[in-house]
């Protein structure tokens, strides 16, 4: 949580602006239904805890309740996804908190790289020159679970 609270407060102050808060996480669950690798589910995965949790702190900041459908559509989201990915990894499935708990500090990393600059919706802009957290968190999967059957 305290990545995230750094990442808000360099970027936006913490501002709260509900749509987009709510653009952002429809976003990213959107981005891990169109993924087409394990790799790129679990990035999105880390991508909606992300938001969720930069939302979360934007509401108690403000001391305003955050809506119960944002809390109930996420919950339902991690749990679907959870175990879809869980299905995915097979026997390696045992590995998904380890994996996550990883995958986390590579997006953590990344999204420290970004700068201030935000978009015409508040949105902080995305460099090209950033490293790919897909790219990163598919070597971590193939450390992982190479090394997980020796």
């Amino acid at each position: 949580m305290k990545n995230v609270l750094e990442f808000n407060l360099k970027r936006n102050q913490l501002k709260l602006n509900s749509s987009l808060e709510v653009n952002m996480l429809r976003e990213e669950i959107q981005e891990f239904y169109d993924a087409e690798t394990l790799a790129e589910r679990i990035d999105a995965m880390v991508d909606v805890r992300y938001v969720y949790e930069g939302t979360q702190l934007k509401h108690n900041y403000h001391m305003l309740p955050m809506s119960k459908d944002i809390t109930t559509v996420v919950g339902e989201f991690h749990r679907i996804s959870s175990t879809i990915v869980s299905q995915e990894l097979g026997d390696d499935a045992q590995y998904l908190d380890k994996i996550m708990t990883k995958a986390w500090d590579i997006v953590c990393e990344i999204n420290a790289m970004k700068v201030s600059e935000l978009d015409e919706n508040g949105k902080v802009v995305k460099q090209k020159n950033l490293p790919d957290a897909t790219e990163h968190i598919d070597q971590l999967l193939a450390s992982m679970l190479t090394d997980a059957g020796e």
